[in-house]
């Protein structure tokens, strides 16, 4: 009987610590830069159109973005900062600094692929649409 009370009483106590471990919350955890730096290539869209134009960008690891066409031309540049699984960024070309654009989007980690919408200057919704992948 004395045997019994002690096995039950550790697995009550075993069950307990189980029971009280913190979860590892997923959903804020942010990729680290190194992992989001390289070429990401998808297509964009204007207005209400869907995606269907050529769109790539280069993403330094200190935080830096540049946009190229197909051929790797800069076209161009910008900073670029992720927090949770949200991502943003603010170009400016490099043939007219004074002209730009802004993208938002949410990362997918399992399919590396970022999905969002742009937009002119610092609006990241009013031009259209886009999608990338790593």
């Amino acid at each position: 009987m004395k045997l019994l009370r002690i096995t039950v009483l550790s697995l009550l106590c075993a069950s307990t610590f189980m029971a009280c471990k913190k979860d590892k919350d997923d959903a804020t955890t942010t990729p680290k830069s190194s992992e989001m730096a390289g070429n990401w290539v998808g297509k964009y869209g204007n207005g209400s159109d869907s995606p269907a134009l050529y769109f790539a960008f280069v993403l330094g690891s200190s935080g830096t973005i540049e946009e190229v066409n197909k051929y790797g031309v800069k076209l161009a540049k910008g900073t670029w900062t992720i927090n949770g699984y949200k991502f943003v960024a603010s170009l400016r070309y490099l043939a007219d600094a004074s002209n730009g654009y802004s993208v938002t989007a949410t990362l997918n980690e399992a399919k590396n692929t970022l999905t969002g919408t742009w937009g002119y200057r610092y609006n990241v919704s009013n031009g259209g649409a886009f999608y990338m992948n790593k």
